[in-house]
C-alpha cells in the first residue's frame, strides 16, 4: 500500500486505464509510473479543470477529445429495474477507449449535479468512455444497499460489454458515500470480473461507524477515538432516512418532506411542510431546522443500534479483503462529512488487492477538489 506514491512493485494489464484513476489521486504518482510528458500534462489539465483552475499552459501540450453525451434509454437493466443513465464518449479517438462508470453522492440532482457532470466530461475530455448511473436511493439521501448497489452492478455489467469500449474491464469511481458503495461492489464474485480497478473520493467503510460520529462528534481511527465536529447535515439524513423511529406513524411521511426539503436547502418550504406535522413531530423538525444538535444527537443515538444492520449492508467493511483489482482512496484530511479514517480502515482490509493506494489531502473537502465543495 502506498499514501502518496504507488507501490514500488505494483503493475498492472491494464495501465492505460489505471493511469486514468491515478488522477483521482495524486500527479506525482502518475510521473511515478513513467507517464511521459504529454500525458502528465494531460492529467494536471485535468485536476486543475475539477479544482476549478484554470490550466491553459497544460492544454496547449495536448489537445482534448470531443465528447458525445447521451442518455441510455432502457439499456441498464438490473434485479430491481431499468437504471437511468448517461454516457460520455470521448470522439477522436484512434483505439477503443476504457470505459468508467463514474457514481454520484448524495445529491438530489443525481446525474445532472453539475459537478458530476462537469468530472465526467472531463474524463470524456481526456479519452475515457464515462457512463453515470443514477443511484435513485443516493439521489433521495438513502445510503442503503437495495437499488444503490443494483444499479453499480448493472451499470458496470453493462459498460464493460459494450463494444465500443476497449475489452479488459473497466474502472468503478464513486464519489462520497457511492465511494462506500463502489467498494462494496467490488467485493463481490459476480461483479470482480468485469472490473478493472475501482476507486472512492470520500467513501465510507463502516456506515454505522460514520453514523455514530454524525451523533457524538468523535471519529474513530486506527490509533483511537478523536474528537471531530460532525457537520450539521449528518444528523438529519440519518433522521430523513427513519423518520418512522422519531416521530408517530402518521407523521412520519410529512417529516421526511420537511426534512428533504431542509437538506435541498430550501428552508422556507422545509418550515412551511412542517405545519402539517403534529406537536411532537414539529418539535424533532424544529431540532433539525434550528440545528440543535445536542438535543437532536441524544434521540438519534437511541435508534442507532436499530439502524446498524441495514446500515452495514451498505457498507464494505469485513468485505474487502476478497477485492483484487487495484483500489485507489482519495480523501480530504478534514472532512466532516466522512472522516478520513474511513479511507484508512479500508486502505488497511484490503489486503488481497492488486496495489493500494491512499491520498489524504488538505487540499479537498468532501469528495470535491477545491474550495467550494459539495457536502454529501
Amino acid at each position: 500500500m502506498s499514501t502518496a506514491s504507488a507501490h514500488p512493485g505494483a503493475t498492472s494489464p491494464r495501465p492505460a486505464l489505471l493511469r486514468v484513476a491515478f488522477l483521482l489521486a495524486l500527479i506525482g504518482v502518475v510521473t511515478a509510473l513513467g507517464v511521459g510528458g504529454a500525458r502528465y500534462a494531460r492529467a494536471t489539465a485535468l485536476l486543475l479543470g475539477l479544482s476549478g483552475t484554470e490550466a491553459s499552459w497544460a492544454t496547449l501540450v495536448t489537445t482534448d477529445f470531443a465528447v458525445e453525451t447521451a442518455e441510455i434509454a432502457g439499456e441498464v437493466s438490473g434485479a430491481q429495474g431499468t437504471v437511468r443513465a448517461r454516457v460520455y464518449r470521448p470522439i477522436g479517438v484512434i483505439e477503443r477507449p476504457r470505459g468508467m462508470v463514474l457514481a454520484h453522492g448524495v445529491h438530489w440532482l443525481g446525474i445532472d449535479e453539475p459537478r458530476l457532470v462537469g468530472l465526467a466530461r472531463a474524463f470524456a475530455r481526456a479519452g475515457v468512455t464515462v457512463v453515470t448511473p443514477e443511484l435513485a436511493p443516493l439521489a433521495d439521501y438513502r445510503v442503503d444497499a437495495e437499488g444503490n448497489l443494483d444499479a453499480l452492478r448493472a451499470s458496470v455489467r453493462w459498460l464493460a460489454r459494450d463494444p465500443g469500449v476497449k475489452a479488459g474491464g473497466v474502472g468503478l469511481v464513486g464519489v462520497s458515500f457511492a465511494g462506500g458503495l463502489a467498494q462494496r461492489v467490488a467485493a463481490e464474485p459476480a461483479v470482480a470480473d468485469d472490473l478493472a480497478f475501482v476507486a472512492s473520493i470520500g467513501g465510507h467503510h463502516d456506515m454505522p461507524r460514520v453514523a455514530r460520529f454524525f451523533v457524538t462528534d468523535r471519529v474513530a481511527t486506527p490509533e483511537g477515538d478523536v474528537d471531530w465536529r460532525a457537520h450539521d447535515y449528518g444528523l438529519a439524513v440519518l433522521v430523513y432516512n427513519a423518520p418512522e423511529r422519531f416521530v408517530p406513524a402518521e407523521d412520519a411521511p410529512q417529516l421526511r418532506v420537511a426534512v428533504r426539503a431542509f437538506l435541498r436547502e430550501s428552508y422556507r418550504q422545509a418550515e412551511l411542510e412542517s405545519l402539517a406535522l403534529s406537536p411532537p413531530a414539529r418539535a424533532v423538525f424544529d431540532r433539525i431546522l434550528h440545528r440543535d444538535r445536542m438535543a437532536l444527537a441524544a434521540t438519534v443515538l437511541r435508534e442507532l443500534p436499530s439502524m446498524a444492520k441495514t446500515m452495514q449492508a451498505a457498507s464494505p467493511a469485513g468485505r474487502l479483503a476478497s477485492v483484487r483489482v487495484p483500489l485507489f482512496l482519495l480523501h480530504g484530511a478534514h472532512d466532516d462529512v466522512v472522516p478520513p479514517s474511513e479511507s484508512r480502515f479500508s486502505a488497511a482490509e484490503a489486503t488481497g488487492s492488486r496495489a493500494v493506494h491512499l491520498l489524504v489531502s488538505s487540499k479537498i473537502g468532501h469528495a470535491e477538489l477545491g474550495k467550494d465543495e459539495s457536502r454529501f
